[in-house]
């Protein structure tokens, strides 16, 4: 994994081919580079980013900024009784359920901008 400018990337290797490939994680846009070792990969990321974000800027387009890798979020106390029952109903943590449930209304919610 790779990191700059608040941009990560996974990092892939083709055996067969002898190239590194990346992918920048966690944004729409598509930012891919690949090289034969490790510190020209890493060069090639930083260059892929630099290449992204002034493209970005001479189209007068707002760069992808990568999503974050967790929201905090606030519960009201009163709701804590419901939520430990839900959760354990579903035979999960109450992270996990509140992440479940809350993807699932994500995901219904964009339904109706398709």
């Amino acid at each position: 994994m790779l990191e700059y400018k608040g941009y990560t990337a996974d990092i892939e290797v083709d055996i067969q081919a002898g190239v590194l490939h990346g992918r920048v994680r966690d944004i729409q846009d598509v930012v891919t580079f690949e090289a034969k070792t490790a510190a020209e990969l890493e060069r090639k990321f930083h260059r892929s980013i630099d290449v992204y974000l002034q493209f970005c800027q001479e189209t007068q387009q707002e760069p992808d900024r990568p999503y974050p890798q967790s929201v905090p979020h606030t519960i009201a106390l009163e709701a804590t009784p419901d939520l430990c029952r839900a959760a354990s109903n579903a035979g999960k943590s109450i992270d996990s359920w509140a992440q479940e449930v809350l993807s699932d209304a994500a995901r219904r919610s964009l339904e109706h901008f398709a």
